[in-house]
Order: structure tokens, then C-alpha cells, then sequence
């Protein structure tokens, strides 16, 4: 009888080990965190096919009101988003990761070799934003050089000796980047983690006309009863959104700040730059950000299976981020908060909806001589 007892006992024992087994293999975060990491976001990828020297990379993210509509109901605190220390400036989400790449494609349609090409190509800024990352970068071909613009810009340069009638070359650019969703928290007290501002953004320059008498006057006006940066910050943040009306077919469209201004009409480069020159019209370091968004506001539509690629055609993107001391360079989107009446892209990326790629739009420059060269220009995500 105690034998059958101890065998039955043994029997139940081995059972109960197998159904925890089971279950926390069921259970197991692991895998959810592993299928997470293979989940890439984001992708574009346009042309141009220009035969002369430059070559312009910038395109409008198309948006709608609609679209806008759908992003303002998002909720504002997405999953995974850990809850802020109080002396902390600004909290962090769970990391997503991404692949971009960007494809030059050199042709000589011309019926001559062309020879001594020189072609001088943006690549990723030395990026200081709080909520993306460059992981590692590589290159197809080695550039012969690499020049440090201001602001953190870059451009490589790459040669090719000759490319015969006929023929075309490629130049592919990769980079692996971590995002993260961001929330600041504006609690924070000021004196804490304190850095100084940083030199070169608050200077007047290109559609960022912050010297302007209107848009100084404008300033003013708006910040005579402001008393610290983030209260003038957020008069112009709601300035803005309520001035400008989006519009893909302003005549003011892609001018700048003085433009939207004065027009009350423009797409999301006139709304960063708005909001930019303000800020540095008050005495705020500001920048605008180029690169790509999801109009969405979510990332999802760059959710790609592992190996898959996703074009950035029609998904480039402008907003601005401006500095206060104890926090340092926080995001502002009024293009994608213009049908919300809260702040939810002020010193906010809710999810990780950005990818940024410069503060300034730089050309791609082509130099050679013989032949005629046509400069195609693509990127895009993809998913690993």
C-alpha cells in the first residue's frame, strides 16, 4: 500500500513540475520582448532625378485635417512608458529599434564618360535629441571625406573616378538607431541638472527671420505677461497652432517663419519655423528638426516583418525643439497638435513617431564633368 502511495505521489510531482513548465513557458515575458525588438518602425523613401548640380532631399509629409483628427484622439502616455522620477527632466519609453537606410543612384545618360564625380551627401546629424539614437553607421563605399557643418550637420563626401555612357553606380548609406517615446516633465526644478544654453541657436537664418521686427514685435506681444521660458514657449507653441492654417497649396508653403507670418497659411515647415523664430526672438534656443513622422502619431504603419522594406516617400517631416535650462533640448510638433486644443506634442513624442535626420535641410551637391548625370534619391526602413 505505501508503495502505491509513493508511486502515485511521484507520479502527481512530475505532473504538477510539467504544468509549471508549461505555463511559464506561456508566461514568459522573454518572448514577448524578443518579438518586440524584431518590430521596426517607420520608412520612406523618395526621388529625385535632378541632372544638374544639386539635388534637393527635402519633400512635404502629406497631413490632412482628418489625419490630424485621428492623431489628436491617440491616447497621450503610451504603453510601456515608465513613470518620471521627480528630479528627472524627462522620461523615457521602451526603445524601439530601426533600420534606415538611404540609396544614391548615379547614371550618365549622356553619350560621354563622365569623369571626377563628386558627390557631397547628407548624412545623419551627430544627433543630441533626447529620444533618438544613432546605434552604428555604415557606408557602401567609404567616404573620402566627412565635413562638420554647424549644428551638428554632416556631409560625406564621395568620389567616383568615371562612369561610362549608359552606366550607373550606387552609394548605399545605413544606420541603426534607437527611438524612444518622450514625456517632460515640466516639475522638474529648474536649478537641477542645469547645463548651460547651447551657442548657435538663437541667431537669425534662413526662413528662421527671428530678427525681424514683426516677429520680434510678435514675441513681445505674446510674452508680456510670461514670466519663464516654458510659460513663453508654450504662448508660442499656442500661438501658432491657432495662427497658421495647413495648407499644401500656400503660396507660402516651405518659406519660413516670416511667410507664415504674415500669410497665416503653410504646411509643417512653416509652423516649426514659426514657433523656432519666436522662441529665438525671446531668447530661447530653438531648432527645427527635419526628417519623417507618422501622421498617425502612433509608429504603427511602420510595424514591417524582419527583411521588409518600407519607402519614406511622402512622410518627411519639420518640427522644432527648443532649450530650457535643467531639461535641455525638448521636442515641439505644433504641425501634428493644429486639431488638439491640449499640448500633446509639446515637449512630448507620445510614441515613437519621429525620426530625425538634421537640423537644417542640406542638399545633395554633384560636381563631374563630361557626360550628363541624373542623381536618383530613395530611403526607407527596414525591418530585422
Amino acid at each position: 500500500m505505501n508503495g502505491k502511495l509513493e508511486s502515485l505521489t511521484e507520479r502527481l510531482l512530475i505532473l504538477a513540475l510539467i504544468i509549471v513548465f508549461i505555463l511559464l513557458l506561456i508566461l514568459s515575458p522573454s518572448g514577448e520582448n524578443s518579438s518586440l525588438q524584431n518590430i521596426d518602425e517607420g520608412g520612406r523613401g523618395f526621388r529625385y532625378e535632378r541632372p544638374l548640380i544639386t539635388v534637393d532631399c527635402c519633400e512635404e509629409i502629406q497631413t490632412s485635417e482628418k489625419t490630424c483628427e485621428k492623431a489628436a484622439a491617440m491616447p497621450v502616455t503610451p504603453a510601456g512608458v515608465l513613470s518620471a522620477p521627480a528630479d528627472k527632466p524627462y522620461t523615457l519609453g521602451r526603445v524601439y529599434d530601426r533600420n534606415l537606410w538611404v540609396k544614391v543612384v548615379v547614371e550618365n545618360n549622356g553619350n560621354t564618360p563622365s569623369q571626377n564625380i563628386r558627390l557631397e551627401i547628407p548624412l545623419l546629424g551627430e544627433l543630441d535629441s533626447p529620444y533618438q539614437r544613432t546605434v552604428k553607421e555604415s557606408y557602401s563605399r567609404e567616404p573620402v571625406d566627412v565635413i562638420k557643418l554647424k549644428n551638428n550637420n554632416r556631409v560625406g563626401v564621395f568620389r567616383i573616378d568615371s562612369l561610362p555612357p549608359g552606366a550607373s553606380d550606387v552609394i548605399t548609406l545605413e544606420y541603426y538607431l534607437n527611438v524612444y517615446p518622450m514625456h517632460a516633465n515640466f516639475s522638474t526644478n529648474s536649478k537641477k541638472n542645469a547645463r548651460g544654453a547651447p551657442a548657435g541657436y538663437l541667431e537669425a537664418s534662413e526662413k528662421i527671420e527671428s530678427n525681424h521686427p514683426k516677429i520680434v514685435a510678435k514675441a513681445r506681444e505674446l510674452t508680456a505677461s510670461c514670466s519663464t521660458d516654458l510659460e513663453k514657449a508654450q504662448a508660442f507653441y499656442k500661438f501658432v497652432i491657432a495662427h497658421i492654417n495647413y495648407d499644401l497649396n500656400s503660396s507660402t508653403r516651405n518659406t519660413g517663419a516670416l511667410g507664415a507670418l504674415q500669410s497665416r497659411s503653410g504646411v509643417c515647415e512653416e509652423y516649426a519655423s514659426l514657433f523656432t523664430a519666436l522662441c529665438r526672438a525671446s531668447g530661447i534656443p530653438a531648432r527645427v528638426v527635419n526628417g519623417y513622422a507618422d501622421p498617425q502619431g502612433t509608429g504603427g504603419i511602420w510595424n514591417i516583418a524582419p527583411g521588409e522594406s518600407f519607402p519614406l516617400r511622402g512622410y518627411r517631416h519639420s518640427w522644432s525643439e527648443f532649450f530650457l535650462n535643467g531639461a535641455g533640448w525638448l521636442p515641439a510638433d505644433p504641425a501634428m497638435n493644429i486639431n488638439n486644443n491640449g499640448f500633446k506634442y509639446f515637449g512630448s513624442l507620445p510614441q515613437a513617431s519621429h525620426l530625425a535626420q538634421n537640423y537644417e535641410d542640406i542638399p545633395l551637391n554633384v560636381r563631374y564633368s563630361g557626360g550628363q548625370l541624373s542623381v536618383t534619391w530613395e530611403e526607407g526602413l527596414v525591418g530585422f
